[in-house]
């Protein structure tokens, strides 16, 4: 079960972002590429589990999914950096389009989050927007990578 049906490289999403005309170097929107052989895709948003009858129903499907053990993956929740589960392709894009725009006119750049992801999206943002003034960074830390690296270093 996938919320989209397209792949997207989203350690990437800091270069499409600043340059939406690189989206799509990223960007698999063709499912028979990266599809395995018999495995069964669904590509819609899982909208109830009920445990007990081990029933998941989805949000545009009509039929549900029984299940033998269930195991929910749902990755990083990162706003912007990854789409959203259920948007299309063509959301995603526009999604993307929108975002460089802001960002191309952006004079200073606030990001929630200094860890890796945080510090690399500062860099990229800064890197490939020079008319970007400031980029601040908010942590809970008061500290960039406090989470993964010691102070000491």
């Amino acid at each position: 079960v996938m919320g989209n049906n397209f792949l997207e490289w989203q350690h990437a999403s800091p270069i499409f972002l600043a340059q939406p005309k690189r989206h799509r170097e990223f960007l698999c929107g063709e499912m028979s590429k990266f599809m395995v052989k018999g495995v069964e895709y669904i590509c819609d948003c899982v909208t109830h589990i009920d445990p007990e009858k081990k029933l998941i129903s989805f949000g545009a499907r009509k039929s549900k999914l029984t299940y033998r053990a269930c195991v929910i993956a749902t990755g990083r929740r990162l706003p912007l950096l990854a789409p959203r589960p259920g948007d299309s392709l063509l959301e995603r894009m526009d999604e993307v389009r929108r975002a460089g725009v802001a960002i191309a006119a952006a004079k200073t750049i606030v990001l929630l989050g200094a860890g890796l992801i945080g510090t690399e999206v500062a860099a990229d943002f800064r890197l490939r927007n020079r008319q970007v003034e400031r980029v601040i960074l908010v942590s809970r830390t008061g500290l960039a990578l406090s989470d993964t690296h010691s102070v000491d270093i």
